[in-house]
C-alpha cells in the first residue's frame, strides 16, 4: 500500500474544506494575523509553518488572477 505523500494529503483536505480558494486565503490571513498579534513564531510556530503550507498549495492549484 503506498503511503500517500504530505502534499497530496493537504491538497485533499484543502479540497474537502469545499470552500472557494479566495475564501481559504481570508481565513488563512485572518488566523495569520491573529497568530502575529498573539506571540507570533515564538507561540504559534507550527501553526503559522502550516498556514504557508496551505497558502502556497493554494498558489499551486489556484494562482491568484491578477486584474
Amino acid at each position: 500500500m503506498r503511503i500517500p505523500t504530505e502534499d497530496e494529503v493537504l491538497r485533499e483536505t484543502l479540497g474537502a474544506l469545499e470552500m472557494p480558494p479566495h475564501g481559504l486565503r481570508k481565513w488563512f490571513a485572518h488566523d495569520r494575523r491573529f497568530c502575529e498579534a498573539h506571540g507570533g513564531k515564538k507561540v504559534y510556530p507550527e501553526l503559522l509553518g502550516l498556514l504557508e503550507q496551505c497558502n502556497a498549495m493554494l498558489d499551486e492549484v489556484a494562482p491568484v488572477e491578477k486584474k
